[in-house]
């Protein structure tokens, strides 16, 4: 009986066996006959919830904003009104429902309050989208604004990227051949 070569029997430093890695691929090649995508599933288990996704983008706006007090009421109105309702949910899955669901709470008696909270879940929506670790997933219809030039359902990265305006899309004809 003749021992396996040792890179066979331990693992490199980070890395799998042979035998791991051939069982993995074989799962994956399962994975994808069956339809399913296992990169997008990898990356959507590393998917923050909109809690998380809130407390990484007031991290990052913190340093721009001067008033203290402002700073400060941010978080504590998405913690207040959003995260009893959002806070668990991978942002992904985050629905204009759910957004709703969250306004339909106090949106009649404490308007500027909503109007407030609705900016600021979509500011989480906007900033997760626009991180690296987002640039797979596709919009979520929280994210969904309408063209102010045309009214088309779109991105909120503008018309002028999504290509669904009308205007634009007159406008980027090629001109006619003259006779």
């Amino acid at each position: 009986q003749v021992d396996p070569p040792s890179y066979l029997k331990t693992p490199p430093p980070g890395g799998t066996l042979p035998a791991d890695a051939r069982a993995k691929a074989l799962e994956n090649r399962l994975l994808v006959a069956t339809g399913r995508d296992p990169v997008a599933d990898k990356r959507l288990l590393d998917m923050p919830t909109f809690r998380e996704a809130a407390l990484a983008g007031h991290e990052t706006r913190q340093a721009k904003w001067r008033n203290k007090s402002h700073t400060a009421e941010w978080l504590r109105s998405l913690e207040r009104y959003a995260f009893a309702t959002l806070g668990h949910i991978p942002m992904h899955r985050i629905q204009q429902a759910d957004v709703l669901r969250v306004l339909e709470l106090f949106w009649t008696t404490r308007l500027e309050t909503a109007r407030r909270v609705r900016q600021r879940i979509r500011a989480v929506v906007a900033w997760h989208r626009n991180t690296a670790t987002s640039t797979t997933i596709p919009p979520t219809p929280a994210s969904i604004q309408r063209c102010h030039r045309c009214g088309r359902s779109g991105p909120t990265i503008g018309p002028s990227t999504t290509g669904t305006c009308r205007r634009r899309s007159r406008l980027s004809k090629p001109p006619e051949p003259q006779r």
